[in-house]
């Protein structure tokens, strides 16, 4: 087994990056596909790659995910032993695992990942990108989740369940100290980025609705054209108390509806602030169910709202547009804004499909006049978003421009690396 590596002067400094991606049914997130260890583990673990969380853990051997739960820390009734996971006894480079004690929680404590051990391995994103060596993982071996279960319990194909998060958040957040280990921290600390800076987008859907999104996260570097319009910091706006994640301030809402009509749609006033959220799987908007589907021209079906007709048939054109508060003013003195486009088409994730109605395309979004604002993987696809913890600098601008998310190195074009006191390439 190989030792833990803690000198930067072993790697080669490059562009680091992940290609990921956004799919078709069910309740997708924005994943990464992840093979471990030297020789290289064939099957790839699908990767929760989550703005909401800042930890990274992966299933190990003999792993059991308990479902049906009714109560804080409560078994439920059903088991299903995790595959695909991380076999790391046969690989020749992982370190001696190293004895820890933490449990992550999830959607507000929905789910609860106990860890037992962290170990450093060679991570693969697929065979145009080099091999990432000695990164740290924790394990888990058993998941206990709030997840409905039926009388028999489902068939381990048919319930889905997280097989790897691999938290995105900052690290050291000064209001709810994190466990670790974190991704992104580990490699600033190991010296493979100079910044903490990251970068996330996704490439142009140019195929049918049902078609794979691919996108993109690159560390401590912004690359050139991805994006179309001007790269905006916006205030970071967290709620009070402890938090995770990347806050910002509540985005005036239009809509251009099926029919081609734009209309502003109404935001609650109690919603003070919105949770950018990569592993959330639908938007959450704090608006007026009925008000947004008369203005879309949508209806409701499996109680989601949904095109009345196949997805494949949904306008090109039609989309929510959200808008920002920029945090700085132009040279005219006029407060800034950035504006982001997301097709009604990102949103037909086949959430409906279940149902066998081929006319109804179900939307993956959740409306309410509740306080909750959360824009998940669905908006995130059409943003061009870069972070840097250091600084506390956030920017946005419009994404879905771009190519190269599948070419690997070649495909992130021309990239600004960060270094360690520097700003954002962002008015």
């Amino acid at each position: 087994m190989a030792s833990a590596v803690a000198h930067c002067a072993s790697y080669p400094r490059r562009p680091l990056f992940i290609p990921v991606r956004y799919s078709y049914g069910g309740y997708p997130r924005i994943e990464a596909d992840i093979q471990y260890g030297t020789p290289m583990q064939r099957a790839s673990i699908p990767t929760v790659m989550d703005l909401g969380s800042a930890n990274y853990w992966v299933y190990g051997p003999n792993s059991t995910f308990n479902y049906g739960s009714q109560g804080l820390f409560a078994l439920g009734p059903c088991n299903i032993s995790v595959t695909p996971y991380y076999n790391y006894p046969p690989s020749k480079t992982h370190t001696k695992l190293k004895p820890t004690s933490a449990v992550y929680s999830y959607g507000g404590n929905g789910k609860f990942v106990p860890v037992y051990a962290t170990v450093n391995d060679t991570l693969s994103f697929g065979s145009s990108i080099p091999a990432l060596p000695n990164r740290r993982v924790a394990i888990s071996n058993f998941t206990i989740s709030k997840q409905p279960a039926n009388a028999r319990c489902a068939s381990k194909d048919k319930q889905e369940y997280d097989k790897s998060i691999l938290g995105l958040s900052r690290f050291r957040n000064p209001s709810l100290p994190t466990a670790g280990p974190s991704f992104r921290q580990d490699l600033l600390d190991t010296g493979l980025v100079e910044s903490s800076t990251m970068s996330m987008w996704f490439d142009k859907a140019t195929g049918p609705v049902t078609d794979v999104f691919r996108g993109t996260v690159l560390f401590g570097a912004v690359p050139e054209g991805k994006y179309t319009g001007k790269l905006t910091r916006v205030k970071l706006s967290p709620p009070d108390g402890a938090y995770v994640g990347y806050y910002v301030p509540v985005p005036t809402i239009s809509v251009t509806g099926v029919k081609g009509k734009t209309n502003g749609v109404a935001v609650s006033k109690n919603s003070k602030q919105c949770l950018i959220d990569s592993g959330t799987g639908n938007d959450m908007l704090a608006i007026d169910q009925d008000t947004f589907l008369k203005t879309a021209g949508l209806v409701l079906y499996g109680g989601y709202p949904a095109y009345d007709g196949p997805c494949k048939k949904i306008p090109k054109d039609a989309a929510i547009k959200f808008t920002f508060p920029g945090l700085n003013k132009d040279k005219r003195g006029k407060a800034q804004t950035v504006s982001i486009s997301v097709p009604l088409r990102n949103y037909a994730r086949g959430n409906t499909d279940y149902l066998g109605n081929k006319n109804k395309c179900g939307l993956s979004m959740d409306l309410s006049t509740s306080n909750d604002c959360v824009l998940g993987a669905p908006s995130n696809t059409a943003m061009f978003l870069a972070v840097s913890d250091e600084e506390n600098q956030f920017a946005l601008a419009q994404g879905l421009v771009s190519s190269g998310a599948t070419a690997g190195i070649s495909g992130l074009g021309d990239i600004k690396t960060i270094k360690k006191g520097q700003d954002l390439p962002a008015v």
